[in-house]
């Protein structure tokens, strides 16, 4: 698969406005603020203001909803905790130049120490489970690891195997990129995350993360471009959402998941000023290695 930095440089570069998602439809604002994590609501413009969420505990350890937010917390002998939830009535059914993102804060008080996944799915005709029997869930997950014993700090970007039949933010992972080992998160920060698929034309689909925050000097983004039968063992790009799931499987590490959102839209088209400026930039950069090379040849 190949990766596609274009939307992440715009973002680096400074050109947030291009990157940015004008006029999206609202499908999901779950704010977590009534503490009842079972009752699926939806206001009158069809939008979700609260999820029906299939929980998993592991020995003992707990998953709450309240306060505002959705929190995962693990023990050093209970983790992989998982939350997932469904929203059928509204599905992100993408056409080419639309994209749907999942938005949402995450804070934490101790350092994470294994893994944080995130997942946008299309279920299926899957109950509202977590799937620990098994999954046919289909789509992408991002999952960022915080274990230096494994493999070190990154972010990477996978596709859902659905033939491997464990839970829905489970391995069984294929394809994706994976950012370079640099740590992300620290406690006491709250940090903003953008997990976006993009519908580029009938066969790309750009998946891409980005993260910002109060403890990151700049933002962290990594993206790649998938495309029909590009992974061995996958039959197509998935372009049909309407599930999402956490896991917090790191150790003695409560995770809080707050404002979480769920767009859909047309993905931007740069104005003609903008072309200008690339151009201008590109016309720079060639001025420059002419006189680097007219220097060298002078020396």
């Amino acid at each position: 698969m190949k990766i596609t930095p274009l939307r992440t440089w715009l973002l680096l570069a400074g050109f947030l406005p291009l990157a940015s998602f004008a006029n999206p439809t609202l499908l999901v604002h779950e704010t977590f603020a009534d503490g009842n994590y079972t009752t699926a609501t939806q206001d009158g413009s069809g939008a979700y203001t609260s999820l029906d969420w299939a929980i998993r505990r592991t020995n003992g350890a707990n998953v709450s909803v309240g306060g505002g937010a959705l929190t995962l917390t693990s023990t050093a002998t209970a983790t992989g905790q998982i939350a997932a939830a469904q929203w059928r009535n509204s599905p992100a059914a993408l056409t080419p130049g639309q994209y749907v993102s999942l938005n949402f804060d995450v804070s934490m008080s101790t350092a994470l120490v294994n893994t944080f996944r995130i997942g946008i799915y299309n279920a299926h005709d899957d109950p509202n489970t977590v799937g620990t029997g098994g999954s046919t869930s289909t789509g992408y997950m991002a999952m960022l690891n915080f274990n230096p014993s494994a493999g070190g700090n990154y972010i990477s970007l996978n596709e859902r195997d659905p033939s491997v039949l464990i839970n829905t933010v489970g391995f069984g992972m294929v394809g994706g990129p994976q950012s370079s080992g640099t740590s992300v998160f620290s406690t006491l920060s709250l940090y903003h995350l953008d997990f976006t698929l993009a519908l580029l034309n009938e066969n790309q689909l750009e998946v891409s993360m980005t993260i910002t925050g109060d403890g990151l000097s700049s933002p962290v983004a990594i993206s790649y471009i998938d495309t029909p039968n590009a992974t061995t063992g996958m039959a197509d790009m998935e372009t049909y959402f309407n599930q999402i799931a956490f896991q917090n499987n790191s150790q003695n590490s409560p995770l809080s998941i707050s404002n979480l959102r769920i767009e859909m839209g047309a993905v931007p088209i740069p104005e003609p000023s903008t072309y200008a400026m690339l151009m201008a930039l590109a016309a720079l950069g060639l001025v420059a290695l002419r006189r680097h090379r007219q220097n060298r040849s002078a020396a």
